[in-house]
């Protein structure tokens, strides 16, 4: 039962994203939270890679593309019949979708610009990881 709620947990971090851009109204004295692709940490390793435009658009839809897909992929294997191995069926879906947009960006950046944005993948995946941890407990 807490290995289910920890993957629904996980789910609700990339739904987050897909939301119309604009986050529920904060309840009185209640603290938002940020989510792991807004927090300040991440953005710090966003602005390091220093990217012109048309670098940032394909960034910008590559970030989507993994966040929203992710998301997707999650929901599809906690709503399949077969519900063995699922933190290991998830771990994969990860993997399959940080190879796809490690991909589009060795395309799009230059070879100065990609180990910084190895870092704000790595910074983006821990505070992933950091969110799932947090909604477990």
């Amino acid at each position: 039962m807490l290995i289910t709620k920890c993957l629904i947990a996980l789910a609700f971090v990339g739904v987050g994203f897909m939301a119309s851009g604009q986050d529920a109204p904060a309840t009185q004295g209640a603290q938002q939270p940020v989510r792991p692709w807004t927090h300040p940490d991440v953005l710090v390793e966003a602005l390091k890679i220093r990217m012109d435009e048309s670098q940032r658009l394909e960034f910008r839809a590559a970030i989507t593309d993994f966040l929203q897909g992710y998301g997707s992929d999650v929901r599809r294997v906690l709503n399949s019949n077969n519900q063995a191995n699922l933190p290991r069926k998830i771990a994969t879906k990860r993997r399959n979708r940080v190879k796809e947009m490690d991909k589009t960006m060795a395309a799009t950046l230059t070879e100065e610009q990609y180990p910084q944005y190895e870092a704000y993948r790595n910074a983006l995946l821990a505070k992933m990881d950091e969110e799932a941890a947090r909604r477990r407990r």
